[in-house]
């Protein structure tokens, strides 16, 4: 192997990549008055978890509305109808993934 050379490597995985990507939204300047999304995705003990994130969230803006939903499938499946509604509808989200 020279110095300099170039290789490609595949995804093991088998799953094309994403190409391009939509830009985030700026970060909100505070919480109060918004829609948080908590999208928990089935791992174990994602309840415990997000029960505490939701504690936290509301005594520290009693003003946020807190809504929690879960994927319907598994991490790796797309769901457009979830991601529709949080993107229409949440001022900000946390997708629990915990690993």
């Amino acid at each position: 192997m020279k110095s300099g050379d170039v290789f490609e490597v595949l995804n093991p995985r088998g799953v094309e990549l994403l190409k391009g990507g939509t830009r985030l939204n700026d970060r909100l300047s505070d919480l109060k008055d918004k829609k948080i999304y908590l999208i928990d995705v089935g791992k174990p003990q994602s309840d415990d978890v997000f029960d505490a994130a939701e504690k936290y969230l509301l005594e520290h803006v009693p003003q946020a509305k807190v809504i929690r939903t879960r994927k319907k499938s598994d991490y790796f499946k797309d769901e457009p109808e979830l991601w529709d509604e949080t993107q229409k509808s949440a001022d900000a989200f946390i997708l629990g993934s915990f690993d």
